[in-house]
């Protein structure tokens, strides 16, 4: 059961990531899409991936009120995607 899951996991991140690189691509040729538009669509990514793989997330505390630096301990493969989120 454990591989199949993983086997699932491992084939919706494929293909959804394909699916969104190629919408970006698409839109930027024939929409011609700026960064913010860019960003909006990573983080359906982001949050979308991380709801099909099964992450949970656990948010605590507020963020700060002034510019700063968030910073990753690299647990696994999946930090630089929840920064997305």
């Amino acid at each position: 059961m454990k591989s199949l899951r993983l086997a699932w996991r491992l084939i919706f991140f494929l293909c959804y990531t394909t699916y969104i690189v190629r919408e970006i691509r698409l839109k930027k040729a024939l929409l011609n899409i700026d960064l913010r538009g860019a960003m909006r669509v990573r983080r359906r990514w982001a949050r979308t991936l991380l709801h099909g793989v099964g992450v949970r997330i656990a948010e605590t505390g507020t963020p700060p009120d002034f510019p700063c630096i968030i910073v990753s301990n690299h647990r696994s493969y999946l930090d630089p995607i929840l920064l997305l989120r």
